[in-house]
């Protein structure tokens, strides 16, 4: 059974900020971003628990090819995707994002 996957704003908001910054480096770039992402939301919809938890009740999936980790946890039959984040940057700051 494939559980929901539902963005919160704040995921959305880094998913174009994100696509943005990799269109800007090379046209396609962007679009590659956005069809890994998918990719691995639609795998996670299937397994739900195939990334570790990083924080609190918070599991992290890192992306293939690109730098990034969807952040999510699981609420009854959905998963809450709260942020995407580069994973090149302070954990400390994205422990605090994650808050």
């Amino acid at each position: 059974m494939n559980l929901e996957v539902v963005l919160l704003r704040g995921a959305e908001d880094d998913l174009q900020t994100a696509f943005d910054a990799y269109e800007d480096r090379a046209e396609g770039l962007g679009s590659e971003f956005i069809l890994t992402v998918d990719g691995s939301l639609t795998s996670l919809s299937r397994f739900p628990q195939m990334a570790p938890v990083y924080y609190q009740a918070i599991r992290r999936l890192v992306l293939r090819r690109f730098p990034h980790g969807g952040f999510y946890s699981l609420e009854g039959q959905r998963i809450l995707v709260h942020t995407v984040l580069d994973l090149r940057q302070d954990p400390k700051r994205i422990r605090r994002r994650l808050g």
